[in-house]
């Protein structure tokens, strides 16, 4: 496991240049640079199916859940202990319908995976390592290479540069195997002792950078874990079983980055050619985790320094870093924490309790003009926002809901009508219809928090709820259908 300060400061580069082309907002305390870079080439070939290496990606727990750390993935698959953590509660764990409703969606399939084109809600197929197509807990991703290349090619805005000069600027930082290493003829990787002053710049240019979510699929629900965080539980069997710093359940990947078609340009003295001149017949060259082929190092002689400038020759995006999300704290000053207080204003996204997610809205047109309908799916998730009020959200709070999705504009909070579905309208007029009540599902304190099951009951339209209306949502009375509160 490395915390190096180089390691830190690659980290920092890395987050920089993220946060130019990012809308959501960034803990770097959760993220994890990838050292070195892998490829990002998980295209699917079949529906239904996964391949092993993009299951394994995202299923597998990360090796340590620490700040500052370099990534690095164990055996461990979240699902499994997701499961175990769900059979350890005891039947006296309330509410009862919640944990059946788990229990029920974490049955695998019947039948053998192979013999049927028919994929549930919930579940994939992945080939496994004996070559046997095995039923698996599905997870997915907001991008596949394929789309994602084709939209970075058609919108080519999202250019940036990774600048790892500070790793070189001061004596204390130039001597890391982290930084720069090459591979000789023979195949072996060299790492390359600097000394001060023999490389004066490292800038890393990406034709885009993006950030990648993953998602449990339906067999996962979010609540459960801060429901039954203190259990009860069966016997042999405690919260520190599973969120700890060695627990079951301390933390799974949430995003990753990528970048596409990186491009290096570094300058180096001829005092580190002389003393390195393996380089010059080097077959690859790793900078701060990035690879470059042989054909991408050429040195040209300038005055004093060397500037190497190697052209990208792959079109595979790298994956870069990873974003963590974490059930515990590894602080032992501090609890544990397994949700964080949403305040007004706060990006979130609303799931159903079948795993549905509120997405990009429909537009129509209606005697008031524009109506943009939100609906339901697990792709293309929208960020919501509460607004009404300052700090923090409570139950029993009345709330508005707003969608930052760019495409409905100042159409952008969330209404019951007398259409048959909700959907977004302004705020230049006030409507009582856009107005609702927040309540916890478990009100076991008055916070709400990442995590939570909520109702929200309209405030115009007496003791009726939200609830799905097949691909779009309206407002039922009396209904028992609440939403998790899910963090970005």
């Amino acid at each position: 496991m490395n915390t190096s300060p180089a390691l830190a400061k690659i980290k920092e580069a890395i987050l920089n240049a993220v946060k130019q082309i990012s809308e959501l907002p960034i803990t770097a305390s959760n993220f994890q640079p990838l050292n070195p870079t892998i490829d990002w080439d998980w295209n699917p070939v079949i529906t239904g199916t996964t391949s092993k290496e993009q299951y394994e990606f995202c299923d597998h727990m990360p090796q340590s859940c620490k700040p500052g750390v370099q990534f690095s993935a164990s055996a461990k698959s979240f699902s499994e202990n997701y499961q175990s953590f769900i059979y350890a509660l005891a039947p006296s764990f309330q509410p009862e319908e919640t944990l059946k409703e788990i229990k029920l969606k974490l049955q695998p399939p019947p039948g053998n995976p192979a013999d049927t084109i028919y994929v549930p809600d919930g579940w994939t197929k992945v080939t496994d390592g004996a070559g046997i197509l095995r039923w698996r807990p599905d997870w997915s991703i907001s991008a596949n290479p394929r789309d994602w290349v084709k939209r970075i090619e058609a919108n080519s805005d999202k250019s940036v540069t990774i600048d790892l000069t500070s790793l070189v600027s001061d004596e204390s930082n130039s001597n890391n195997e982290q930084l720069l290493k090459y591979q000789s003829v023979n195949g072996q990787w060299y790492s390359l002792s600097i000394q001060p002053g023999e490389v004066q710049s490292i800038l890393i240019y990406a034709e885009a950078l993006g950030r990648i979510a993953i998602q449990p699929g339906a067999w996962y629900n979010s609540a459960i874990l801060g429901l039954g965080k203190n259990g009860p539980f069966i016997s042999n069997y405690q919260s520190t079983t599973f969120f700890s710093d060695s627990g079951l359940l301390r933390c799974r990947i949430s995003e990753f980055v990528v970048a596409y078609k990186p491009k290096l340009t570094i300058h180096i003295s001829n005092s580190l050619i002389e003393r390195y001149k393996e380089l010059l017949s080097a077959i690859k060259l790793q900078v701060a985790g990035f690879i470059f082929p042989k054909s991408d190092i050429n040195f040209e002689p300038m005055d004093d320094v060397n500037r190497h400038s190697g052209d990208p020759i792959s079109t595979v995006p790298q994956i870069i870093g990873v974003f963590i999300e974490s059930f515990h704290t590894c602080d032992p000053i501090n609890p544990p924490v397994l949700s964080q207080d949403i305040k007004f204003g706060d990006k979130f996204y609303l799931r159903n309790k079948n795993g549905e997610y509120i997405i990009g809205a429909d537009l129509s047109w209606g005697a008031n003009g524009r109506q943009y309908y939100p609906r339901l799916g697990n792709t293309g998730k929208v960020a919501l926002e509460f607004k009404g009020g300052i700090a923090n959200v409570e139950t029993s709070t009345i709330i508005q809901i707003k969608s930052t999705e760019e495409f409905v504009g100042k159409y952008n909070v969330l209404g019951a009508w007398t259409t048959p579905n909700c959907y977004y309208y302004s705020t230049e007029t006030t409507y009582q219809q856009q107005n609702w009540q927040i309540t916890k599902n478990n009100s076991n304190d008055a916070q709400i928090r990442y995590g939570d099951a909520v109702y929200l009951s309209n405030v115009f339209y007496k003791n009726q709820k939200l609830v799905s209306n097949g691909l779009y949502l309206t407002t039922k009375k009396d209904a028992d259908e609440w939403w998790i509160i899910e963090k970005p």
